[in-house]
């Protein structure tokens, strides 16, 4: 059993290095059967990482509709909102030293 264990453990870190050097394969697992138990997880099967992908992609779309091909893309959008959590904490650090 400790063997085993080891094997799954080493198994485990080799999959989790591939990953982080190989940002397309994050996604991966979805395209894998997966077992919780002896109860097969029904979502995850072949094709489903497409599914993943697209809802992404049209939620980029339908929410950030002045980026990609508008005003604004999407660094700029996220660069707004750390500006205006800068300025939110400015303000409150201001009303407090009073």
């Amino acid at each position: 059993m400790a063997n085993k264990l080891y094997a799954m453990e080493q198994l485990t870190e080799e999959v989790a290095k591939d990953i982080a050097a190989k940002p397309e394969e994050w996604m991966r697992f979805l395209d894998t059967e997966i077992y919780i138990g002896t109860f097969k997880v029904p979502l995850l099967h072949s094709g489903f990482r497409m599914v993943v992908f697209s809802v992404v992609i049209m939620v980029v779309v339908l929410f950030f509709r002045k980026g990609i091909m508008g005003d604004r893309e999407l660094p700029q959008v996220i660069a707004g909102w750390k500006e205006k959590s800068r300025a939110k904490k400015a303000a409150k650090q201001e009303v407090t030293s009073k």
